[in-house]
């Protein structure tokens, strides 16, 4: 089976099977397949994605339209795997023997792993370093930029909140990243850092304090 490569940082993509995958059968699809990667370890009820993807409409015509995009949801990830959606008691779920690979998953791992592991001094932790680095490589856009649904305050509400937490998170690797750097007399990355920060976010004050 062929193996998924997805973007979500910046403008969502995926690529299976060397083919790249921008554009989709509707927006509606698009928005479930980042949906589910996303919240790729958490089960969802398919009234959630009722509530979430049509809102206000009755609930027959919200099923048909569910299964319709799953069908097609399916149909963009069959090249990976031959079940790539699990439905059990009226949960929906990314199967976890999906071969996916995503810069969030990527990023998530990292900055899990950093605050796993205990340390005295960031000076002395190459390892911290070397993660949060890539972890800040890997940001380059905000979450889902490219993903918009026009008739659903709910999942532009959800696409909000997840967009701004990896935003967070990201801001705060970059302010850690930079401090290790000043602290090892690494004078010009740590200048490039207050940059960046200051580039997308011309009121971080640590960013001024850093600079």
């Amino acid at each position: 089976m062929s193996l998924i490569e997805a973007t979500l940082f910046g403008d969502f993509a995926l690529q299976i099977a060397e083919q790249t995958h921008t554009q989709f059968r509707t927006s509606k699809v698009q928005a479930l397949l980042a949906y589910l990667i996303v919240e790729r370890e958490n089960a969802v009820r398919r009234e959630q994605l009722y509530d979430l993807l049509w809102p206000g409409l009755p609930l027959q015509s919200a099923q048909v339209n569910l299964r319709q995009t799953l069908y097609q949801a399916r149909k963009v990830l069959s090249a990976a795997h031959k079940t790539p959606i699990v439905s059990e008691r009226g949960m929906l779920q990314l199967n976890p023997e999906l071969p996916l690979s995503a810069d969030v998953i990527r990023f998530d791992a990292l900055l899990r792993a950093n605050a796993q592991h205990e340390h005295v001094d960031l000076r002395s932790c190459q390892l911290c370093r070397e993660r949060l680095e890539e972890a800040v490589s890997l940001y380059t856009g905000p979450l889902l930029a490219n993903v918009y649904l026009s008739d659903s305050n709910e999942f532009e509400d959800w696409a909000a909140g997840r967009r701004a937490a990896y935003e967070r998170s990201y801001f705060d690797a970059l302010a850690t990243l930079t401090t290790i750097y000043l602290r090892n007399g690494r004078y010009s990355e740590a200048e490039a850092g207050a940059r960046r920060q200051l580039e997308q976010d011309n009121l971080r004050e640590v960013a001024y304090q850093q600079l």
